[in-house]
């Protein structure tokens, strides 16, 4: 298996997975009406950011649009992320209280 597949299939994965996520924090904010969630859901910015740099390995080595929707895609979600901690929309528990528990401005 050569380089370009490997990163194609690395970068469909990624993909899935960060959609996963995203379906799930739609349901969690259609769902609850509580604005805090009890898991860290952080950890999906290291997969944001390992999605853009897969990508743009790949834009490199001129590997079409896929490398391309993976990049923007990745940015999508890191903005994405920044607005749901700094919009005080989805927060993880502890930094909820520490906010002061902060209600949702919408929903």
């Amino acid at each position: 298996m050569n380089t370009t597949k490997i990163n194609l299939v690395t970068n469909s994965v990624l993909v899935c997975v960060i959609s996963i996520f995203w379906l799930g924090v739609v349901w969690r904010l259609l769902d609850y009406s509580e604005n805090y969630i009890g898991i860290n859901f952080y950890y999906v910015v290291f997969l944001c950011v390992f999605l853009f740099f897969t990508s743009w390995v790949a834009f490199k080595n001129d590997h079409g649009a896929m490398a391309k929707y993976g990049l923007v895609y990745a940015v999508i979600s890191m903005l994405g992320l920044a607005f749901l901690y700094f919009g005080n929309i989805l927060l993880p528990y502890e930094i909820w209280l520490e906010k002061g528990m902060p209600e949702r401005l919408f929903f």
